[in-house]
């Protein structure tokens, strides 16, 4: 009789010894017995249990018969032994030499963990687990993971499985490898897993409770805004990186779904998409952005977009598509109370889904509460993109949504820089419902900051529009204002406004000086500057700059332009600087005892050097000295201290000083000036309270920009 036994590495023809066999016969079976021992006994034990056909076929396949024969030296005893262990599971034993016992522990223990295919599939089942299969290779026992797994936690579990199984083998096959490699393999090894709908490595992002009051709200604070700024930047960005791009054909959705138990708001772009090398090392790393070193106008330089949608609310799910794979990666993270929560990143082949990022977030109940106005207002949707390059269709239950923005016949944008790293222009005369200015737009996105400008003359401080590829100008880390190159920025505009207002000035010279050379204005304001402080000459009038420090400034106080007063009653190389008030006591002291020379009303003296009755409402003690001294001739004790000598000032002040203010008179003060009549003449024309002279410029000034020279005037 003969029977066909599939052993998966060949066919093998056995025979049975019956009565009637002839000695051909046995002699030939007797040869099977000699040269295949493992197989002759297979045989007998098949006969006893059919059940073990399988078990047997993949020991066969496990071992080398013919180094087994060695070992065993042909005794059937120990085969006879193995065979008796096959159907056993494990094979306890205490250590594993050299001995047979050990081999046949080794056999029956590694088949232990793998199946026979049914047929013949060419892989090896792995017992306990249905996403695994073994192959024989020349490297040594393969183990792969099939084709059915979907998941990125299942592939975690697999292979937690797989790493298990091989440390329980390993012992084992190294035994086989010491003691005369009776295993078809010398290793065993996990393959690297094939193509899956999935990113088959551990991605990290630990996003749990503490990083809203740790790391978000330092950044942002409590403002759900600028979570919304933030992906809406990334997403300006991600559409400006698509080479050869038309902008005016790509958009932006903001899409507000309200049912009734939530609102999800959903950002879509369609940009250049992530890769799985910028999800991995990019967007799940925090401070790593994809967009560094790109020289695109972008804004999203700091790698925080995944931690800014939590401003928005706890859940968040992404898509994206990069605009050269047909892959979207697709994966949701939340937060949490786990410190260490992996992120499932699935992978499918979807042509309908067009390149870009699609981020959905579940907003938190204070904003899902919201109406429709509110909301708009919380986000600030109308006020951090004005002025895109990149439209925003808006839609809010379905229906779409004007954004406002800063385009159109009604603002005019006006250059100031067109350098090859950046463009800067600003809105002149803006007709818009954010009429505030103060503010710039950098690539597109409002800075929330206002800026200042360096010069507090300047009136106009208009909207100024950043075009950037360069690192020269760039935001803060919470991008809430411009961290470097602010005066690239408002250098340029200041010049430009200063320019235009001087100009302005200057055609509006009759509003300063009259046909008949009255003085009408001692300072100027018009649309672009203001408050500009004026000095006259009997030539013209100028403006208070730094160009004129060293001068002789006669400076008038108290004057309210009446009488009027012409440039002919001015005194030649002497400019004038007129002022409607009256020095307090602090600036009164100063111009005692600094100027050149002072001439004022005796009044103003009275008040806090005679009707005080000590320092803390009348002149500093300085100041009393210099006046006992040198307006009235007096002596006092220098040694006195403050209140000594206050004490000492009310005993004596009728007697000594009540005669210097019993009618209005004026007080000189005059210091190595040989001719100080022009002082008292224009005290007496403009009915002044003070009148101070300086060989310098003293009063607050404009810098040198503002300078437009002696403007002339017509002298009556």
């Amino acid at each position: 009789m003969e029977r066909i036994y599939n052993t998966g590495n060949c066919t093998i023809a056995t025979q049975e010894l019956h009565e009637n066999s002839t000695a051909i016969n046995a002699g030939t079976y007797n040869n099977i017995i000699f040269d295949d021992p493992f197989r002759y006994y297979s045989e007998i034990k098949l006969k006893q249990n059919s059940e073990l056909e399988n078990k047997l076929k993949l020991i066969e396949l496990f071992i080398q018969k013919d180094i087994l024969k060695k070992r065993f030296l042909g005794s059937s005893a120990k085969y006879e032994e193995l065979m008796d262990e096959v159907n056993n599971s494990e094979i306890s034993i205490s250590s594993l030499d050299d001995g047979y016992k050990s081999i046949i522990s080794c056999i029956i223990n590694v088949s232990q963990y793998f199946k026979y295919p049914p047929n013949n599939e060419g892989y090896l089942y792995v017992n306990g687990n249905d996403y695994l299969l073994a192959k024989i290779t020349v490297n040594g026992l393969s183990i792969s993971y099939s084709d059915t797994i979907e998941t990125y936690q299942l592939y975690i579990e697999t292979t937690k499985f797989a790493e298990e199984l091989i440390k329980k083998i390993i012992p084992y096959i190294r035994c086989a490898t010491t003691y005369g490699n009776f295993f078809q393999f010398g290793d065993i090894f996990i393959t690297k897993i094939g193509k899956v709908p999935f990113i088959p490595k551990e991605v990290v992002f630990s996003v749990s409770n503490d990083i809203i009051p740790n790391l978000i709200k330092p950044l942002y604070g409590d403002s759900p805004e600028c979570g919304l700024r933030e992906i809406i930047q990334n997403a300006c960005d991600a559409t400006k990186e698509l080479p050869d791009v038309n902008l005016l054909d790509k958009h932006i959705d903001l899409i507000v779904v309200k049912n009734e138990d939530k609102t999800v708001l959903t950002i879509r772009d369609y940009g250049i998409g992530m890769t799985e090398d910028i999800l991995l090392n990019k967007y799940f790393v925090i401070g790593e952005s994809s967009k560094k070193g790109n020289t695109t106008n972008l804004v999203g330089q700091f790698g925080i977009g995944a931690l800014a949608a939590f401003l928005l609310g706890d859940k968040i799910a992404v898509k994206t598509k990069h605009y050269k794979s047909t892959s979207v990666y697709t994966f949701d993270y939340e937060l949490t109370s786990k410190n260490n929560n992996s992120i499932a990143v699935s992978i499918k082949e979807d042509e309908d889904f067009a390149c870009g990022t699609e981020v959905s977030i579940v907003l938190k109940d204070s904003l899902s509460k919201l109406d429709q106005s509110h909301f708009q207002d919380e986000l600030k949707i109308n006020e951090w993109y004005v002025l895109p390059d990149v439209a925003i269709n808006y839609f809010y239950d379905g229906e779409k949504q004007k954004i406002v923005s800063f385009v159109g016949q009604d603002y005019l944008w006006l250059p100031l820089s067109d350098d090859n790293k950046y463009n800067i222009s600003y809105l002149d005369k803006p007709n818009t419902i954010l009429n505030k200015g103060f503010q710039i737009i950098y690539n597109g996105l409002m800075v929330p900051e206002p800026y200042n400008p360096a010069s507090t003359y300047l009136k106009m401080k208009p909207y100024i529009a950043v075009s950037s590829s360069s690192h020269d100008i760039s935001l803060n880390l919470e991008r809430s204002k411009i961290e470097s190159g602010l005066d690239l920025i408002k250098k340029p505009l200041e010049a430009e406004l200063i320019s235009k207002g001087l100009k302005i000035l200057v055609k509006e010279k009759n509003n300063i000086i009259g046909e008949d050379g009255t003085i009408l204005s001692t300072t100027y304001n018009n649309e672009y500057i203001k408050d500009i402080p004026l000095f006259f000459t009997n030539e013209g009038f100028g403006i208070l700059n730094s160009n004129y420090y060293i001068s002789d400034f006669i400076e008038v106080y108290g004057y309210n332009g009446h009488p009027k007063l012409r440039l002919s009653d001015l005194d030649s190389n002497k400019k004038y600087i007129f002022n409607t008030f009256t020095p307090d006591k602090s600036s009164l002291a100063t111009l005692i005892e600094v100027a050149n020379g002072v001439v004022v009303d005796n009044e103003e003296i009275k008040r806090y050097f005679y009707n005080a009755i000590n320092f803390n409402y009348g002149f500093k003690t300085e100041t009393m000295k210099y006046l006992y001294k040198n307006a009235f001739s007096q002596i006092y004790a220098e040694s006195l201290n403050a209140q000594k000598f206050w004490e000492q000032h009310n005993e004596r002040k009728e007697r000594d000083f009540e005669q210097f203010f019993d009618e209005p008179q004026n007080i000189c003060l005059y210091k190595n000036m040989p001719n100080y009549d022009f002082m008292d003449e224009i005290k007496e024309k403009t009915n002044g309270t003070v009148v101070a002279y300086f060989t310098y410029l003293r009063y607050t000034y404009c810098d040198s920009r503002f300078d437009i020279g002696i403007v002339s005037g017509t002298k009556a």
